[in-house]
Formats: structure tokens, sequence, C-alpha cells
């Protein structure tokens, strides 16, 4: 490319954003590098409150438009109002929460930079339907996109494109690059007390409960232990509740947001940074404290098992389970006591070299080139690695070739223990829903309605609330009942989602003809977050014989009145017995 090109950046969120973190951070260091080569860039993202519509950041035009809970309806109306006259020479839309679809908005060429995809994590995040919403339009993605390049910031999302459907030769992997003179190897002996660091916002989704869960054992084996929590987020009062219920409330400390020296001090100091994500882009976190020479814990899930070289700059173990991490975090933080004080050492000093393969110049003349269409691109090989060279380690023996090899074509794993992502899903949803229709349509037809409408005309509105309000108490409190059975036996579900099987089941046992058809379905939601189906039907069972008791018990009250004494002695010594 020659001259100076007109650039249109699409995002969620910008700098300023009260909420900006690590992909706004990415976006704006490669617009940053295309300020400095003389191109125009405007960024265009949400609007939040104080945001100005219209300002300029280190030399680019950011306009806000819409909210967060709209932008990504609006976006493309904007660009085709405000930025098709004269089109812009290449439209940028970063994809790291739902895409916006601008291709064919303006007649420029769209360049997609994908982070990663949610697919079964945004149900550990959002409310059922919003999840459901969020995956149907990330199936979307290779259709609209037909034509765009992908950028992808690690193996993992490459493979997660090309098995949704992206041809292979449209997708390049350029990894994150990192500001060496924020994050520096500093290998002087660390903090007294053994501390792990998590840096990163509160979501359900980043698996920080997984943490706070195992802290009691650590500090069981480790007198001294702590935690710290860089950063803040929605997740914040359900953590702090969490942690109060756990007895570990003494050894883990939120710090908030945090200037970025004094996180880079606080990486320097830590034992161990922990990264508890199921899915991640990259974890610029991972390399920011590789770059400071701490040693990382994460989990070894998409995007991180690409940042951490297992049992090089870190350790890598099953998401979710609970004695893998404890162990890991026990042997990151207790060197000294468990003598393997060198095994930690060597970790901070591989992990400190490691990231200086992908610093910031390199990482952006990379996304230039791959933009561009020139530089390094395949001839003729079919395949995204091919349009890329990965630069060599700078220590020790090369990465095994078996890190990067060939594209895996099958499904992504399901981090939440379901099938594997396909974009059948969308037609499951549609057929549940025509079920469901047809089901009360079937009914539905069979119901006198103008009898019911008189009926509901001659009664006191109040009392129809009234009736209304308990019945939804009623159907939350048997919810709960049920959440509390499911933790008992070490199911972990959220409640709003347990509140959507329960519901779900109350559906089918109103509408089967059969009264246990809903207990099938809860037992077969509720079972794929427990060992075995054994223990959910153990929980429905519980559940039913708790409702069994209760209306037997209020059946009791209710006639005690009509029973004469010599009856109503025998019940209560029944009772006592």
């Amino acid at each position: 490319m020659s001259g100076a090109l007109r650039l249109v950046a699409v995002n969620f969120r910008d700098p300023a954003h009260p909420e900006a973190g690590g992909a706004e951070l990415h976006l704006e260091e490669i617009l940053l590098e295309a300020v400095r080569r003389g191109h125009h860039v405007t960024w265009l993202a949400s609007g939040f409150p104080g945001g100005a519509p219209a300002v300029e950041h280190r030399g680019m035009r950011v306009v806000r438009r819409g909210s967060w809970w709209n932008f990504n309806l609006i976006a493309r109306g904007v660009l085709e109002r405000e930025f098709s006259h004269p089109p812009p020479d290449l439209v940028i839309e970063d994809i790291n929460k739902v895409p916006c679809f601008t291709a064919g908005a303006t007649p420029a060429p769209v360049a997609v930079i994908v982070p990663h995809l949610f697919g079964s994590t945004a149900f550990r995040e959002a409310p059922w339907p919003i999840a459901r919403y969020v995956v149907a339009l990330e199936a979307r993605i290779p259709s609209h996109y037909r034509g765009a390049r992908f950028l992808a910031i690690s193996e993992s999302t490459r493979d997660d494109l090309i098995a949704r459907g992206v041809p292979a030769d449209r997708v390049t992997v350029v990894h994150c690059g990192l500001d060496h003179d924020t994050y520096r190897a500093d290998l002087t002996p660390k903090r007294a007390r053994p501390t792990a660091l998590y840096v990163g916002r509160l979501r359900r989704y980043k698996g920080v409960d997984w943490t706070i869960r195992v802290m009691p054992r650590v500090i069981a084996r480790v007198p001294g232990a702590r935690l710290e929590v860089i950063g803040d987020g929605p997740d914040r009062p359900r953590l702090d509740a969490m942690l109060a219920r756990s007895g570990a409330a003494h050894a883990v400390e939120f710090l908030g947001f945090l200037p970025r020296p004094e996180k880079a001090r606080r990486l320097r100091e830590a034992w161990v940074l922990v990264q508890p994500s199921p899915k991640e882009g990259w974890g610029l976190t991972v390399i920011e404290a590789g770059a400071s020479g701490t040693a990382v814990v994460a989990a070894d899930s998409p995007g991180l098992r690409d940042s951490v070289l297992r049992d090089r700059t870190g350790l890598l173990v099953p998401f979710g389970d609970d004695a893998a991490l404890e162990e890991a975090l026990v042997r990151g933080r207790v060197g000294r006591a468990l003598h393997v004080a060198r095994l930690r050492r060597a970790f901070a000093r591989r992990a400190a070299r490691f990231p200086s393969r992908g610093d910031q110049t390199r990482s952006r003349r990379r996304r230039r080139r791959r933009r561009g269409g020139g530089g390094e691109r395949a001839r003729g090989r079919g395949r995204a690695r091919a349009s890329f060279r990965r630069p060599p380690a700078r220590f020790g023996r090369r990465r095994p070739r078996a890190r990067c090899g060939p594209i895996r074509r099958g499904p992504p794993m399901n981090l939440e223990g379901g099938r594997p992502y396909s974009g059948k899903g969308v037609w499951a949803l549609v057929a549940k829903i025509g079920l469901s229709v047809g089901l009360m349509a079937f009914l539905f037809a069979r119901i006198p309605f103008h009898e019911v409408l008189e009926s509901i005309r001659g009664a006191r509105r109040e009392w129809l609330a009234a009736a209304l309000g308990l019945l939804i108490a009623s159907n939350v409190l048997g919810a709960y009942q049920w959440a509390r059975l499911l933790a008992a036996v070490e199911i972990r579900i959220p409640f709003w989602k347990v509140c959507a099987y329960y519901h779900v089941g109350l559906f089918f046992n109103n509408f089967l003809p059969a009264n246990i058809g809903g207990d099938i379905a809860r037992v077969l939601d509720a079972s794929r977050y427990g060992p075995n189906r054994t223990t959910a039907v153990s929980t429905v069972i519980m559940d039913r014989l708790i409702g069994t008791v209760a209306l037997a018990g209020m059946a009791l009250l209710t006639t005690l009145p009509a029973i004469d004494r010599f009856h109503l002695t025998l019940v209560s010594l029944a009772l006592v017995a």
C-alpha cells in the first residue's frame, strides 16, 4: 500500500471506555502504527455515559454511536450513512464481542480481527436467551464475511474459525505484541509471602471463582499463601459472597484496576500469575507476566495453551480440575519448601525471553502486510500457516513442532462438557421452538377461550395479580430448592440457568400427557455439569420427595380442624413417632 489511506476501525469500545481492556489495547496499537505512517484513522465505537460523540485520541478520530446494547445493530447503518461518501480504503472490524456484519456496508474491503469467539462459553456469562443469540450471530460469520481476510491472534482461534467454515487460506495468525519498556524481567527475590496474582476483568466466564474455590486447600498446605486480584467487573459481588463462605477471605485481596506501572511492579513481585479462564484469544497477561520474570499457572484452554509453553514458561491444568489447580499453585508458590525453587526460577527466565518474539513493532508490521495482501503471503499452499513464518524460539530447544502442527479441521472443544460446536445448533433451536409451539397449539385448540375470557372478565384483577405473583414466587422457590440439592452433590450450575432448566421441566410436565417428561428434561440438563447422570437423577427424585412430604403436611394441617379429639391424638402420636 502506498500513499495515505482512510481506515475505519469498528469495535464495541474505544480506549476511553470505562470497561476498555486487552482487546482495545491490541487494536489501539495497530491503529497507532497506521497513524505514525501517515494514514487517516477513524475508530467507530459505542457510546457511554459522559463520552462525547466525537473526540480526537492520539492522532485518530473516535466516533461514538449508540450504546453497548445496540451497537452491533446500528454499526452497519452508521457506516452506510456516515462513511460511504467517500468510502474508506479499508474497514477493520474487531470481533471481540459479537459481529457487527460490516461487510458490504461500504464499497471498501473488510479485514476482520478475531481475538476469540465465545461459542459455548457464552452460557457461562449470559442468560440462556442472550447466549443463544450470541451463538446464532457467530454462526453467520463464515457466510457474511465470505470475501474478507481474517486475522487471528492465536492458533486456537484460527482452528475455531476454520472449524466453523472460514477457508484456511483466508486466516492468518499474528500473535499480540508487548510493551517491553513497561514489562521487563526482574529476577530479584520475590515477596516474602507466597503470592499468586490474577489480572483481568471479573466476569463469570473468566473462571476466577475456580481459583477462589481452590484457595482454602492451598492455604492448608501453604500457610501464609495469598491471592491478589487486579481488576474489577460485574462478577465482583458474587465473588465476594463466595469468598466469605470459603473461609479464605483473609488471604485474598481485590485491588481493583491499577495504573500500568503499579500493575507491572506487582507482576514482577508475584510468585506466580494464575489465569483460570476457559477460553482466551491469546492471554496477554500471560505474556506480560513472562516478560516480568513471573511463571504462570493457567487453564489448558484455547488461547492460553498457545501463549504458555507447557512446563517451560508455566504450568497448564485442565479447566475445572480443582486438584490439578491446587497442585500447580502449590508447586509454583512454595518452590523452596518443595525443593523445586530451580524450576520456578527456570520458568521465570524462559518466560522473560518468550515474549521477545512478539514485540509490538514486528506485530504491527505483520498485520500491515496481511491487510495489504503483500509481503509473506502463501504461494499456492492453501493453508493459513503458509502465509507467515514463525520466528524461532530464543532459548533452549526449538518449540516442538507438534504444538503448531497441521490445522485441526474437527470441531473445537466444548468447554462446558456438551457437544462440540456445530452450525446445526441454530436449526436444533428452531426445531425445539417449533415443537413447543406445536404442543401449545394442539392443546389450546381444545380450550374454549370464550369461556376463559368471560371468567377472567368476571374475576377481580387484584386477585389475579396476587395469584400470578404467588405462582412466580413458587416457581422461583422451587428452582432454589433444586439448586441447593444440586450444590449438595457438587453439581455447580448458575442459579439463573437452574431457573431456566426448572421452567423447561414445568413446561413438559404441563403440556405432555405424563408428569415425568419434565423430570427427564431436568436430568438431561443437569447431568452435563455433574460427574454422571445418576447424581442428577438423585437430585430430581429428592426434589419430588420433598414436594410430596410438603403437600402431605399441608393436607394434614388443613384437615386438623375437622378431626375429632380421639383421631387427633392418634395423628399427634404418629407425628411424634
